[in-house]
């Protein structure tokens, strides 16, 4: 393991033994309450298809929303995070949605999957490729993926100068970034990293999040503060649709087709 990732699983460790009351699942698909967050995670997975009977790998998959909300649809999944305790209280969410029969969990790092090649029909993740060496995990991806079979990711988008400045100089001289110290978003040469694995890389924009994020930092996410933010992103991504490709999440997706 890489003193990066050492210092990831540390933090995340950290932060789901932090988590008092447990954890709160919203939409069935993601531990927050965030209605565009849902929104997109949706779509990625429409983009799947039918997913009964399916092998899915769930790559970083946190408290587990994502994996238990593909196994009530019917899918075979396999779930791998670094962060062991994150991967605890994935268990007991699984166990109490009555789906830990259908769902593997590993503990273990993304950049060498201990999986054999053509394992997997679809590989999904939420926020977890820019967390990655690209350069390790892009390979690695294909390699488990099967010929034919597709990847999703929901991600963090750094095309916004204006929210890379929010986030770098305002943020984090506020004291207020909730990442670690060695994330940063997707940024053009992130994605061309992976773009040289799969050369077919589509990114969708599907919602505009933007002013929405000031609502989150600066206001404890106050639901009229938030409900307005969001309405106003709807509105500029409505009348400027080019304006959707600078959404702080978009969508990245990936098929494996062999020449």
């Amino acid at each position: 393991m890489s003193e990066v990732e050492g210092r990831e699983r540390t933090f995340w460790d950290s932060r789901a033994d932090d988590v008092h009351g447990g954890v709160r699942y919203y939409g069935d698909l993601v531990n927050t309450e965030d209605a565009k967050l849902i929104s997109l995670h949706r779509y990625a997975l429409d983009l799947l298809g039918s997913l009964e009977g399916k092998r899915i790998l769930d790559c970083g998959c946190g408290y587990g929303a994502l994996s238990c909300h593909l196994a009530k649809r019917g899918a075979k999944v396999t779930a791998i995070d670094l962060s062991a305790s994150s991967v605890s209280h994935a268990r007991g969410w699984f166990r109490l949605n009555g789906v830990d029969d259908r769902i593997e969990t590993r503990v273990g790092s993304l950049h060498e999957l201990p999986f054999e090649d053509a394992s997997f029909d679809f590989v999904v993740g939420s926020c977890i490729l820019h967390h990655l060496d690209l350069r390790l995990f892009g390979p690695e991806l294909r390699r488990v993926l099967r010929p034919g079979g597709k990847a999703v990711f929901v991600e963090n988008n750094a095309k916004s100068r204006l929210l890379m400045f929010f986030r770098d100089k305002v943020l984090a001289a506020l004291r207020l970034r909730r990442g670690s110290d060695d994330e940063s978003p997707m940024d053009e040469e992130k994605v061309d990293r992976l773009r040289a694995f799969f050369p077919e890389l589509r990114l969708h924009y599907p919602e505009m999040v933007f002013l929405r994020l000031g609502a989150s930092f600066f206001f404890s996410d106050h639901a009229l503060v938030r409900k307005t933010l969001e309405t106003l992103d709807t509105l500029i991504a409505r009348v400027f649709p080019a304006s959707a490709s600078y959404s702080y999440f978009d969508v990245i997706e990936l098929d494996r087709i062999d020449q």
